[in-house]
């Protein structure tokens, strides 16, 4: 019981008036007095809102989903690119659909444009002289660093290094995409791995949600040292090249800070804190599920069977114990590793091409599908992303000559041909895996169209509900409306933390604006296939804005703002959170004007919560500026609006961080807590160190710039100094984590 019902509860006792569970009326006489006092009227706790109402919304709900059949097939992605021998990579960068390189076997990388109608590509890098061709070793792996054309021009390469007998080599370049140019002189060797013969080697590298480099190496036929921890054969391995050569993630399984195994040691002894699974045979491609983070390899077997690993750190994934989910060892105990998704014999293919989880728009009936094949037998299958281990792979289609894949930005999967150098037909590169079916969800290219906002007259529709919140997510300074609307008939759940979960086909609505000037219509769409974001770009005019299929930055009367990708919405926007963010009821437990009532109490009583909540009974976020509360609750308040979509249990990260009001400091894992970035000129740095906010890695991050440190890392370009003012404040009176 809390405080108001018990107080509520001694009111009732002193009227004096008990009812009697015959519901007869038994009188206590007052000695003090002839007659009894008269009955205490109590209020209701949480009156309802009189005037509170719920419009109808006939016109801001998302198109209705197209249903599409037919099976999947591959077309040609670029039908008139000329062909280019021996392709095994293809990658854009993070932050720019415009174009793909593609990496060629022999120490060669290609410019093209993301182009249906391309006619040419341009050599941008070869460095054959040192790359050795022997077996299966090559020029093997590719990756944009994350903030590619922001604050980075390095790409990463993966080769076998023809001047060290075919050694593994990961380095980083850079890429003038002025001259559209990558600098073979910039090479900087980051970590090497001695290859003794030209087989089982792995070769494919990548960067995670988290911001990670990960990389696969092979067993080179060393089966046994892929059970041994002290060297990289036969691993998957996770690291930080922000500095140089790099640093080991605090959070690697392995990691307790020992050396790092920037070279192959035969007298090593302590694990290499680089390795983040183990116990692959020849984990030739892998890749990171762009919506959850997670890491899938496909793993060459040997005699018998072909598998698809789902990664989980620290795993160990079998070989040469086992092969696929079956033990090939005497005495072999199956509980003592991680056994695969799926694996096939034989009669179904001998060497695994591991593939992409769909995450695109074009085949919805594979959305959530991972995606690989087999090179000679041609034959590709799909399993589902949450598949349990053991599952069954389905049949997908027949495509033959197939060496590894390419998901795009946008979450489309394509096929690679390797063929020789004397291939002259035009098209047979790349081919995009569509036509698939089922359920596709899309948002008109107008804002005006969407039927939820008037562009001439700024104005929302009826049945859209606009609200403010108590403490806003910093944007570059950009000014903020924000409004809600869902189908008739639907009902809000609310969770115990307070998270909305909407209905399918609801829509969220922030409109950014410098001044009186709107930039950005921002939505986010409950989807039947999943949440999913949408940026519109105000014209000049502003009359109209017109939906964007990448993101950008632009400036307008001196005011800079950032656009999302779609891809990057799903960064803050996260399943833990509930996707929805600001939207919950510790933002909304606020009085506002335009209602004239508490927003909490105007929308149980409008009829849109499935159940009542109110705001007598609910928490409450602060702003920055309400000095009737304490900075401790000013500050937590900012870090769970800024911070906690991604530093909260269930995300997929780097860090362990608790940034959410409810949590106490020290539940919190940053009072007196070591950072994961060591080089920011502070070893004695924390992430907040008690009573020095100079010396506290949260602060440093707030107030920084640099694309490679700033937080929060999408859409951001400015400090918020008001904001990082007062947690310095906050951090300087700390004196304990208690």
């Amino acid at each position: 019981m809390n405080i108001k019902q018990t107080y509520s509860s001694l009111l009732l006792i002193g009227s004096l008036t008990l009812i009697a569970c015959n519901d007869t009326k038994i009188e206590i006489s007052n000695h003090d007095s002839e007659q009894p006092d008269p009955p205490v009227e109590v209020p209701p706790q949480n009156p309802a809102i009189e005037h509170a109402v719920r419009l109808n919304n006939d016109s801001c709900v998302p198109p209705a989903a197209v249903v599409t059949t037919g099976s999947p097939t591959k077309t040609k992605a670029f039908p008139n690119l000329p062909a280019i021998p021996n392709v095994l990579a293809m990658v854009q960068p993070q932050n720019d659909n415009s174009y793909w390189l593609l990496l060629n076997r022999s120490g060669k990388v290609f410019h093209i444009e993301n182009n249906y109608n391309v006619t040419q590509f341009n050599q941008v890098l070869d460095i054959g002289s040192k790359v050795s061709t022997n077996g299966e070793m090559g020029m093997t792996g590719i990756a944009f660093h994350p903030n590619f054309g922001q604050a980075e021009n390095r790409v990463f390469i993966l080769y076998n290094d023809i001047n060290n007998q075919g050694r593994s080599t990961l380095s980083s370049f850079n890429f003038d995409t002025t001259n559209w140019q990558i600098n073979a002189n910039s090479e900087k060797v980051i970590l090497t791995l001695d290859q003794p013969i030209p087989f089982h080697n792995g070769g494919d590298i990548a960067f995670g949600n988290d911001g990670m480099l990960y990389a696969s190496f092979g067993d080179s036929e060393m089966d046994f040292h892929s059970q041994n921890l002290h060297n990289l054969y036969g691993s998957l391995i996770r690291i930080d090249v922000d500095t140089y050569p790099y640093t080991i993630p605090n959070d690697n399984p392995f990691n307790t800070g020992q050396a790092i195994c920037q070279h192959f040691e035969d007298t090593r002894t302590s694990d290499c804190p680089e390795v983040f699974a183990y116990g692959f045979r020849n984990p030739w491609r892998f890749s990171i599920d762009s919506q959850t983070g997670i890491p899938w390899v496909g793993d060459v077997g040997d005699s018998r069977y072909e598998e698809i690993d789902r990664i989980i750190s620290g795993g160990n994934y079998g070989w040469p114990i086992m092969e696929g989910a079956h033990c090939i060892q005497a005495n072999c105990d199956q509980s003592a590793y991680q056994l695969p998704i799926s694996d096939y014999g034989r009669d179904s293919g001998v060497s695994v091409v591991g593939g992409y989880v769909y995450r695109g728009t074009e085949s919805p009936s594979l959305f959530g599908q991972y995606i690989f094949g087999d090179i000679y037998s041609g034959n590709f299958w799909q399993v589902a992303a949450d598949a349990l281990v053991g599952t069954d792979e389905s049949s997908l289609i027949s495509s033959h000559g197939i060496a590894a894949m390419a998901q795009g930005n946008n979450g489309e999967v394509y096929q690679l041909q390797f063929f020789s150098d004397d291939e002259t037909e035009t098209g047979i590169n790349v081919y995009k895996i569509s036509g698939g079916g089922g359920v596709n969800a899309t948002m008109p290219d107008k804002l005006s169209d969407t039927g939820c906002f008037d562009p001439i007259n700024k104005s929302s529709a009826q049945g859209v509900f606009e609200y403010s919140i108590n403490n806003s997510l910093w944007s570059d300074g950009a000014l903020k409306q924000r409004a809600f609307a869902i189908p008739n008939n639907t009902k809000i759940d609310v969770q115990l933390d307070g998270d909305f979960l909407f209905p399918e086909n609801s829509i969220l609505i922030k409109h950014f604006l410098d001044g009186d000037t709107f930039l950005e219509t921002r939505l986010l769409v409950n989807h039947s296939t999943g949440w999913q974001g949408y940026s519109y770009e105000w014209n000049s005019e502003q009359t109209e804005a017109n939906l964007l299929s990448s993101g950008k930055t632009t400036k307008r009367d001196g005011f800079t703002h950032t656009f999302p990708s779609q891809n990057q919405c799903g960064s803050c926007h996260t399943n833990a959170a509930n996707f929805s963010l600001g939207v919950e009821v510790s933002q909304l437990n606020k009085q506002d004007p335009n209602i004239n009532a508490n927003q909490v109490d105007y929308l149980t009583s409008a009829g849109y919560f499935s159940q009542p909540i109110w705001s007598s009974e609910s928490d409450k976020l602060f702003a920055l500026d309400d000095s009737s509360v304490s900075l401790e609750d000013r500050a937590k308040s900012y870090l769970h609006s800024n911070c906690s979509g991604c530093h909260r249990p269930g995300t997929t990260n780097r860090s362990t961080m608790d940034l959410r009001m409810s949590t106490p400091l020290n539940n919190m894992n940053v009072c007196e807590s070591d950072p994961i970035l060591t080089n920011l000129g502070d070893d004695s740095a924390k992430l907040i160190k008690l009573g020095d906010a100079d010396s506290s890695v949260l602060l440093m991050r707030m107030k920084s710039n640099d694309q490679n440190l700033t937080m929060p890392p999408i859409a951001r370009l400015k400090e918020d100094t008001a904001a990082t003012q007062l947690i310095s404040e906050w951090i300087n009176t700390l004196q304990t984590c208690d």
